[in-house]
């Protein structure tokens, strides 16, 4: 009876510690770059499967993991979808609109699809071998290439498509690991799921069939990470009921290092330049030295915790130490782009621009900064 308690208990915690983070950080994505911000979920969803296992050997995956991860959502950020639900909210016959439905269920999916796909080659029970690095070149030729000439969405979403089967056949003839099928798929039908609940709820808001007087139905980002957040923990958690587990023999220092440097250096560099862009080119709220200087400023901040990070000793990534890494850099990288988030309107705007998801924002990052520990130390 405890032991079912435990259980019970665990996966509750895990369950809301996954739509906690997704939540935050699918939203922050939105308030970036469409590229640089889709980085920010791949990296959240790449530190939401290391922490959910008690084995070490997938806190020491993660370097890969983060960077790869938050390579395949960032493919996501190639979809639009802003007219597509326009088009829907606008509708009074939901059959009408079913093809635009689907429309929104396809893009979910292969943002999904792509993203928990990249990150499972990274995490594979399988060694990842040079032609799965050949195939990833391949990919990212055959993708980027024809996307300046015909930038049309329902081409990218046979292009991209394609090259996600093309990966998952690769998989199943060739490389034969049970977690790239088991995260692929997961990330395809949850956040196919996701992205059409979000769309229909937000419908049903619109023509006012959903109850309350505060718009929750409005906020799309936090309900597509809320469930999107739902799917990456039962992914793990079929895994777990399996015992898989990720190759060592990818795994280094080097590897490791250049993955929190990754997560915490070039991924909030990024998205600071995309605020500072904004301020000085979009607004002209900083002049253009002002934000060359403000761009150097945090490209010398961000290099120094690199540093900081490339001279730690290998015999501290182990154990609790590794743990403590990882629950210190999660507080910066969460903080940081909510700050950012924020002060990108608020700065320009006054504190008028001030929004429902700031709040959000705000509560999340304080919730996971202090909801963290009792999980991330806890093996």
């Amino acid at each position: 009876m405890k032991s079912n308690f435990v259980s019970g208990y665990r996966t509750i915690v895990d369950f809301l510690l996954g739509a906690m983070l997704l939540s935050l950080v699918w939203s922050l994505r939105g308030q970036f770059g469409h590229l640089k911000g889709a980085l920010i979920p791949g990296a959240a969803a790449a530190f939401l499967v290391v922490i959910l296992h008690k084995e070490e050997i997938w806190r020491r995956s993660f370097g890969m993991a983060v960077i790869l991860g938050s390579l395949g959502f960032a493919l996501g950020g190639h979809f639009g979808y802003g007219r597509l639900i326009e088009k829907i909210l606008v509708a009074t016959n939901l059959i009408a609109v079913l093809p635009e439905f689907f429309h929104i269920f396809l893009i979910g999916a292969l943002w999904g699809g792509l993203g928990m796909t990249f990150l499972a080659l990274a995490v594979s029970e399988k060694p990842f071998l040079r032609p799965d690095l050949i195939l990833l070149a391949c990919m990212g030729i055959f993708w980027l290439i024809p996307l300046g000439p015909w930038h049309n969405g329902l081409y990218i979403i046979f292009l991209f498509g394609a090259g996600l089967l093309a990966i998952h056949i690769y998989n199943g003839l060739w490389k034969h690991s049970r977690i790239v099928t088991l995260y692929g798929a997961a990330g395809f039908f949850g956040f196919g799921a996701a992205f059409l609940t979000a769309v229909l709820l937000l419908h049903a808001g619109h023509h006012q069939r959903l109850p309350g007087a505060w718009p929750w139905w409005a906020l799309r980002d936090q309900i597509i990470g809320l469930i999107g957040g739902g799917v990456i923990v039962a992914a793990v958690r079929m895994g777990q009921r399996v015992h898989l587990i990720p190759d060592r023999s990818g795994i280094t220092s080097f590897s490791e290092k250049a993955g929190f440097i990754f997560w915490v250096g070039l991924i909030p560099l990024l998205n600071a330049l995309n605020v500072l862009g904004y301020w000085s080119i979009e607004h002209a709220f900083l002049t253009v030295p002002e934000a060359i200087f403000a761009a150097l400023l945090t490209a010398l901040v961000l290099a120094a915790i690199a540093v900081g990070i490339a001279r730690i000793k290998s015999e501290t990534i182990t154990g609790r130490g590794l743990d403590r890494i990882f629950y210190l850099l999660f507080i910066f990288f969460v903080w940081f782009l909510s700050l950012a988030a924020i002060f990108k309107q608020t700065a320009v705007f006054g504190w008028s621009r001030w929004e429902a998801a700031f709040t959000l924002f705000l509560i999340l990052s304080f919730s996971l900064s202090v909801f963290l520990p009792f999980r991330i130390f806890r093996r």
